[in-house]
């Protein structure tokens, strides 16, 4: 429910900011699995927490 709210929120901006949206959301959905096969899963949660600087930037 809460991706579902935050697509409806991003859909309000332009259309690099809808489709960089899913990079940040492939990238939540990899945490995970960095968790579970790697010895550094913070570089991944930092990976995609930085995807949120370039959205807030175009948006």
């Amino acid at each position: 429910m809460l991706v579902a709210a935050a697509f409806v929120l991003v859909c309000f901006t332009n259309l690099p900011t809808v489709l960089l949206s899913f990079v940040g959301v492939a990238m939540a959905a990899l945490y995970p699995f960095m968790k579970r096969y790697t010895h550094l899963p913070q570089g991944g949660a930092g990976a995609g927490f930085l995807v949120e600087h370039p959205m807030a930037f175009m948006a």
